[in-house]
C-alpha cells in the first residue's frame, strides 16, 4: 500500500455540500469535522484506489452525464494544522481555523493542493484517509472586484454625509443616580 503525499494543481471542487470547511454536523459527519470533496480523473482515481485511498464512484445523475469519481478529503487543525491560503488580486492570506469556512461559499479560478495520507486499520481492513496538507485558494474576482481591489479598506463608523465630528442624531449626557430609577442628564444635542 502505498502512502506518499499527492500533489494535484488545478483541483475541481464542487460546491454545496460537497464542501464542508465550517464543519457543520449532517448525515456524514458530525459537528466540527470539516472536510470537502474533490473529483478526479479516472486515470488518477484508479491509481489512488489501488495504492488504497477512499476513492468513491457517483454513477451519473441525468442521462447522458457520465459518473464522477471522487475524493473526500478532511481539513484537521487538531494534531497536524494544514497550511491554507486565500489568493487574490491585493495578494496572499494565510486563513486562520476559524475563517477556512468562507471556503465554502466562495468560488475559485485555481485550487492547488497537497494530501497527505493517514493509514488506518480498523478489525483487519486497512486504507487510507486523505487529510489536507496545504491548499492555494485562487480567488475568482469579477470586474469590480478588479476595479477596485487597490482601494485601501475603510472599516471607521460610517459618517456618511457630514464632517469629522458632526455626527447629528445623538445627544451628549451622562447618566447618574437618583433614588429610584436611573436617569440621563442630558447636555446640548449636536
Amino acid at each position: 500500500m502505498a502512502s506518499g503525499e499527492i500533489t494535484i494543481r488545478d483541483a475541481t471542487l464542487p460546491g454545496g455540500p460537497w464542501r464542508n470547511f465550517a464543519g457543520r454536523a449532517g448525515r456524514f459527519n458530525k459537528e466540527g469535522d470539516r472536510s470537502f470533496t474533490i473529483f478526479l480523473d479516472p486515470d488518477v482515481a484508479a491509481d489512488l484506489k489501488r495504492d488504497g485511498w477512499n476513492v468513491k464512484f457517483r454513477e451519473a445523475r441525468e442521462e447522458g452525464d457520465e459518473g464522477q469519481y471522487y475524493l473526500s478529503v478532511a481539513v484537521g487543525f487538531a494534531v497536524r494544522p494544514p497550511t491554507v491560503v486565500l489568493i487574490t488580486s491585493r495578494g496572499r492570506r494565510n486563513m486562520l481555523e476559524d475563517e477556512v469556512e468562507f471556503l465554502d461559499w466562495l468560488e475559485f479560478d485555481k485550487v492547488d493542493l497537497i494530501i497527505r495520507p493517514y493509514v488506518w486499520t480498523v478489525r483487519g481492513e486497512t486504507g487510507i484517509k486523505a487529510y489536507l496538507k496545504s491548499a492555494y485558494f485562487t480567488l475568482h474576482e469579477d470586474e469590480l472586484a478588479l476595479e477596485y481591489a487597490e482601494l485601501p479598506e475603510d472599516r471607521g463608523p460610517l459618517g456618511i454625509g457630514v464632517g469629522k465630528d458632526e455626527y447629528r442624531d445623538y445627544i451628549e449626557g451622562e447618566i447618574v443616580e437618583e433614588e429610584g430609577p436611573l436617569a440621563i442628564e442630558s447636555g446640548r444635542r449636536r
